[in-house]
């Protein structure tokens, strides 16, 4: 009986020893990224809620929102205030429905751009690590989370060392700063936009029948706070054969059957200019932030 106690102690022991492991791994190389993260997060919350004004239009999503759009340029054109709540695709769509329907007031447009990633999640996150850490930083353990069990499966995951992070670890480490800048503009825009090399995109998501209930009640409680819902569809640097618009019709037609969706129907937001481009598929140049914030003023004066 005391040696079967004595293994099991020690067993647990090391379950212990290994979480902690894996849970200080993942902070590690995490954590530039949710720094990051959690310092754009509370300065976007500050100055919405500065805003003090009977209508507003709050642009939600990931980094493509935060990259991709000037709410700035766009509220000089319809003269009325908007805010770029953009954060992070990482941290899922459960968490950023979260984030943005604390925003909410009477008479704001919530305008959605999810990237094609975060439809096609199947259970609401993408990095669940990373949405963990932020949450801990902000004091927020069960973000966009409500089920105690799956709360406890997300604390369980910020110990576990997967692939990712075991090759980072076998990596040499470099001890330069990385990460993007902070700095934001009165309306939360980045002031300063990301370059590199971006490779062109291949469409081939669709909305995940999770993503399509989340959304579905992601409306619900954005008009219980007096607001409205509307999706837009990111620039994306990708392929623009047949194929790939047949893919982003189909994601259309869903987000449609929930609320409207703002979008160019003969392109389909797929875009072949790599000038339009910064880093990755969906962050934009200066150039490419100008024209899709122009474009995406005309799409939404008719719903004002």
């Amino acid at each position: 009986m005391r040696k079967a106690w004595i293994k099991s102690a020690t067993w647990i022991i090391a379950a212990i020893g290994a979480w902690g492991i894996g849970t200080a791994v993942n902070a590690v190389f995490n954590q530039t990224e949710v720094n990051w993260l959690v310092s754009i997060y509370r300065q976007k919350k500050a100055l919405s809620e500065q805003i003090q004004a009977p209508r507003r239009i709050l642009l939600v999503g990931g980094s493509a929102t935060h990259f991709g759009v000037n709410a700035a340029q766009i509220e000089q054109n319809l003269k009325m205030p908007v805010v770029n709540l953009g954060l992070h695709a990482g941290l899922g769509l459960d968490a950023i429905c979260a984030i943005a329907k604390e925003q909410v007031r009477p008479g704001d447009l919530v305008v959605l751009l999810p990237e094609y990633r975060i439809l096609a999640n199947p259970d609401g996150d993408h990095n669940k690590v990373m949405t963990q850490l932020f949450g801990i930083q902000i004091g927020d353990y069960q973000i966009g989370e409500s089920d105690p069990k799956q709360q406890v499966n997300k604390a369980l995951l910020i110990g576990s060392l997967g692939i990712n992070s075991t090759i980072q670890l076998l990596q040499p480490r470099s001890t330069g700063q990385s990460g993007y800048s902070t700095e934001l503009s009165a309306r939360g825009d980045a002031l300063k936009l990301p370059t590199g090399k971006v490779r062109i995109d291949q469409v081939d998501e669709k909305v995940s029948a999770y993503s399509f209930q989340q959304l579905k009640a992601f409306r619900q409680q954005v008009e219980a706070k007096g607001g409205r819902l509307v999706f837009g569809l990111p620039w994306r640097f990708a392929q623009a054969d047949s194929n790939s618009k047949a893919i982003a019709q189909a994601v259309v037609d869903t987000l449609a059957q929930i609320a409207p969706v703002i979008y160019d129907r003969r392109s389909l937001n797929l875009k072949t200019d790599p000038q339009l481009f910064g880093d990755t598929p969906y962050h934009l140049s200066n150039q490419g932030r100008l024209l899709r914030s122009r474009e995406m003023t005309q799409q939404l004066k008719p719903l004002l």
